[in-house]
């Protein structure tokens, strides 16, 4: 027998003298995850067997059809009797050994392709191309469409045009350091639909290959393949359907994400070193991450530097890697069955083990880190020849340095081989059991239902690390991962000398809008915290909105809506614009004076308070922008009529409202609600600008508690661009007020008459009062 080993990423064929598995138009045989012996030795208990492996393709003529919704298969020597449930009234394609219920009489199948789903975009299943193996099973569909996505084709263009011909492009759906995700979607549109498919294996590879026509799914596992198909005008919504589906049979185990102030900055070899780093001048960082290196398992307890502290300080995150050093004073006691899994003098924990489970509960409540970044979450494995031969007819076989075994089983669920896509779902559930758990960060794997993820580019600081972290925020975050952040100019701050680097770190700092929290970390470098002017004003900004980013990004994490969007209408250059929320447009230029298309409507660019530039787009013309590398008020676009909220401390806040000189209707209206979060309640405000009446409105509401504790304090209002009134000419905006009330007690509501003469009204400088009310409070 020859094996062929070659990287992670790449699949390692097999071929044997006598036997083959035709897979497609390859002939392999697959050694699995174990080595294949050509003459296997019976006596040696490290060897299995080699059976089942038989080429299983299925013709036409071996389908049974139960009604149009049913249908079964059995070959000799080809195992358990094939099944198929076809339901279109619920979205679902399912293929199995499981018997579906109420099968009535069945006949013969009449025709090779059966329809699965018609309404924009075609599906068919083409049973008689139907395969098996031992342990998996082949399925081709076709769709019409003209362009697909998904695959783990996320760090370039989502949509790709089919393959021509007899071209085809295929995809392994198996995380590996490189590209560390598990999202099995699959997109297809027309110029008027869209359908998207999420493929429910419980985390078992699957091997996809398209081609013009039809897309052929190779999937290693034999339990409970569903296909959940969804039907829509466009990919967006389909893929809304999709991941509310993802997140319904998978849901979230990271905390929901929130809009944070966050710069969290690592890694640091141990507390004293974070010590250190927190007295640095004019440091960007708000938090740090202790290295894992810090992190063991003593006689059955978590410790964090040898048990040195009793517990972290606030501003720490926890490093938490998948292999850990584990000590015992009984070392019979570290076996499989209990949760340990030796690799290379460490081990791999069972998280999915109660005692483990207990062990890390304890350890969590023990330390109290404000976070934790998950690091390492493939599980390694080889095809060592000590490990029993655990056989797979398959074309997959992966190979590291470690000696875990393939056929190992974390807590009797399934081996290694299956659980390896869903390792990082089982230590982000356990750390999060607690009361009080601290905020995962997803670090290592994104898979269906998480909601918060770490992205790594992996390039540095280069052109291609900057696109491959907008890409992956854009791509990600459409297929459901709401929260995506990106290592902050690839976790190196240029010298201060160095102009280009400097330019293109200013750049990827404007994507810090687009991130729930900032991370920047370098394991191989002490980041240099100093001489950050190229990413303070960026900061500034995401802070001043920090209200308004909150709140767009939480209603649309409810909704199962990606916060951030690229634009999609007419483009005359390459340059991106992204769509944040309804009011914010942000474009990351190549050079410092290119072209940009915002959607339609009137758009505001400011470059500063006394430099505002008017945009009325109709979505196609491009417009000419001078932009600075280093200033993102000038990549940064406000949609009119558009109310941000900008904040002093967390409850006394600056209303900025922007609203057009022409092109306003006086029947328009909009409103903003803004919250700030004290204790355990969130406060809630509606802003409402009614040109009606004229009148600016704050309605506060109840806290999800239904208590109201603090008002919160509006310091200042801004008004710019104002549209001067034709009618009820004051002087200056009035102010007027009436009681309202909650829970037994009475709040002010406060509305302001902005009816001017029909002058420019602050042109330069905004208008500005106290407001006394509730207590003096201004």
């Amino acid at each position: 027998m020859v094996l062929l080993a070659v990287s992670p990423e790449r699949i390692a064929i097999g071929v044997a003298l006598s036997l083959a598995v035709v897979v497609g138009t390859t002939l392999a045989v697959l050694g699995g995850l174990g080595y294949l012996k050509s003459n296997p030795d019976p006596t040696d208990p490290t060897v299995q067997p080699i059976v089942g492996c038989s080429n299983c393709a299925f013709t036409t003529s071996d389908w049974i059809s139960y009604g149009g919704s049913g249908y079964s298969a059995n070959k000799s020597d080809c195992g358990d009797e094939l099944y198929v449930q076809t339901d279109s009234a619920n979205n679902l394609f399912k293929i199995g050994a499981t018997k579906p219920s109420n099968l009535g009489a069945g006949s013969e199948l009449q025709s090779d392709t059966v329809n699965l789903f018609q309404t924009g975009v075609k599906l068919d299943w083409l049973a008689g191309a139907t395969e098996r193996g031992n342990e998996t099973v082949r399925i081709v569909l076709s769709d019409d469409a003209t362009q697909y996505g998904g695959l783990g084709n996320f760090d370039q263009t989502l949509f790709k045009d089919k393959p021509s011909g007899e071209t085809a492009t295929t995809y392994t759906l198996w995380t590996t350091p490189e590209k560390p995700w598990y999202m099995p979607f699959y997109v297809s549109r027309t110029s008027s639909a869209a359908m998207c498919a999420f493929l429910d294996v419980q985390g078992a590879p699957v091997k996809v290959t398209v081609k013009a026509t039809t897309t052929e799914w190779l999937i290693y596992s034999l339990t409970d393949v569903a296909f959940h198909v969804y039907e829509a005008g466009t990919a967006e919504a389909a893929l809304k359907l999709c991941v509310a589906k993802s997140r319904e049979i998978y849901p979230t185990v990271t905390a929901t994400p929130v809009w944070s102030d966050s710069v969290i900055v690592g890694s640091f070899a141990s507390l004293t070193d974070i010590e250190t780093a927190k007295q640095t001048a004019d440091t960007i960082a708000t938090h740090y991450i202790l290295s894992g290196d810090s992190l063991s398992l003593t006689d059955g307890a978590v410790q964090v530097e040898d048990d040195t502290v009793t517990a972290l300080d606030s501003s720490v995150y926890l490093a938490w890697p998948s292999l850990l050093p584990v000590t015992s004073d009984t070392p019979s006691t570290l076996t499989e069955a209990n949760g340990y899994l030796p690799v290379d003098g460490k081990y791999v924990l069972d998280y999915d083990n109660a005692a483990i489970k207990a062990i890390i509960t304890t350890g969590i409540e023990k330390y109290q880190p404000t976070g934790v970044v998950l690091s390492g979450g493939t599980l390694p494995y080889t095809s060592d020849a000590a490990c029993p031969t655990h056989l797979y007819c398959k074309p997959l076989n992966y190979t590291t340095d470690n000696v875990l075994c393939s056929s190992t089983q974390l807590s009797g669920n399934a081996p290694l081989f299956l659980l390896h896509n869903t390792y990082d779902r089982s230590r982000a559930s356990a750390i999060t059991t607690t009361s009080g758990s601290p905020a995962v960060l997803q670090g290592s794997v994104v898979s269906p239902g998480l909601t918060q993820y770490y992205h790594d580019p992996g390039t540095g600081l280069t052109e291609e690390g900057l696109a491959g972290c907008l890409n992956g925020i854009l791509s990600l975050q459409g297929l459901g991962a709401s929260g995506v952040t990106c290592n902050m100019c690839g976790g190196v701050m240029p010298a201060s000398g160095d102009a280009a680097l400097l330019s293109l770190c200013g750049r990827w700092a404007h994507l810090s809008l687009l991130m729930p929290y900032i991370i920047m970390t370098n394991s191989d470098t002490a980041l240099q915290l100093t001489d950050t002017s190229v990413i303070q004003n960026s900061l500034k900004i995401r802070k001043q909105l920090k209200y308004y980013l909150s709140d767009a990004f939480q209603l649309r994490v409810e909704n199962n809506d990606p916060f951030v969007a690229p634009y999609t209408g007419t483009q005359t250059s390459q340059s991106t614009t992204v769509v944040l929320g309804e009011n914010l447009a942000l474009t990351v230029p190549d050079t410092l004076g290119t072209e940009v298309v915002l959607p339609s409507g009137g758009w505001f660019s400011v470059a500063s308070i006394s430099d505002t530039t008017y945009f009325n787009s109709d979505g196609n013309a491009a417009s000419t922008i001078t932009n600075s590398a280093d200033n993102l008020e000038n990549v940064l676009f406000f949609k009119s009529s558009s109310i941000f909220v900008l904040y002093e401390t967390d409850s006394q806040v600056v209303v900025r409202i922007f609203q057009p000189i022409d092109n306003f209707s006086k029947d328009d209206s909009i409103s903003h609600d803004f919250s700030y979060t004290e204790g355990a309640n969130t406060f809630t405000t509606t802003i409402g600008l009614n040109p009606q009446d004229s009148k600016i409105t704050f309605t506060p509401s109840a806290s999800n508690n239904a208590v109201i504790q603090t008002p919160i304090k509006v310091l200042k209002v801004e008004l710019y661009g104002w549209l001067g009134a034709e009618s009820n000419v004051k002087d200056e905006p009035y102010v007027s007020t009436n009681n309202l009330s909650f829970d037994g007690r009475d709040y002010l509501n406060i509305a302001f008459d902005y009816s001017t003469d029909n002058k420019e009204l602050f042109p330069t400088a905004a208008w500005e009062e106290q407001l006394r009310g509730n207590g003096g409070g201004s």
